[in-house]
């Protein structure tokens, strides 16, 4: 039974080892890659794209690598969300809350930065320019947002002191009063 296990598990490395050489392009997440890492290792894609980079530790990056990596390719946005480690008292006294991403752009590395935002209501928009963003366009298409259905206007900032509830098993928080604010 061992033995048939062994060779079941080494012929499905080889069928994934063979799908993936002839893939022109191969999507997963950083834990996909640390976990398929000994196949990435055989496949030795030459480039490396991580999207949410400023969001990573910078292990999870490592994991994506291999011995064939020629260019990693890093996408993000180092002004927003930041990496989450598990102990905080590790991450501050190694500065592992700040991402390989934000660590290359503050050495100064050459990078892109996006001008022109396709998301935001204008209202939001001026909230993070230019505390957070120097400059920020409003593409065209979010000034014909429609405007909010039953409400008077499209944003509003409220305080409450319901406080956020924790849910360890998925790492989340919720918060049931805000809920409520949802038809």
């Amino acid at each position: 039974y061992n033995e048939l296990c062994v060779k079941l598990k080494e012929t499905q490395l080889q069928i994934d080892r063979y799908s993936l050489e002839k893939a022109e392009v191969i999507g997963m997440t950083t834990t996909g890659a640390s976990k398929y890492q000994h196949i990435i290792h055989l496949v030795k894609p030459k480039i490396v794209i991580v999207e949410e980079a400023a969001e990573l530790l910078e292990a999870h990056i490592v994991s994506a690598l291999n011995a064939g990596t020629q260019h990693l390719i890093l996408i993000g946005d180092h002004k927003q969300l930041r990496p989450k480690p598990n102990e905080y008292d590790l991450a501050k006294k190694h500065n592992l809350h700040i991402s390989l991403f934000e660590r290359l752009i503050q050495n100064g590395l050459p990078h892109a930065t996006l001008l022109i935002q396709h998301r935001m209501r204008p209202q939001i928009a001026r909230l993070v320019c230019p505390h957070i963003y120097e400059t920020l366009i409003n593409h065209e298409s979010v000034l014909v947002y429609d405007n909010i259905k039953g409400f008077s206007k499209n944003m509003y900032f409220f305080d409450h002191d319901h406080e956020e509830e924790s849910n360890e098993s998925i790492m989340s928080y919720s918060n049931e009063y805000e809920a409520c604010f949802i038809p």
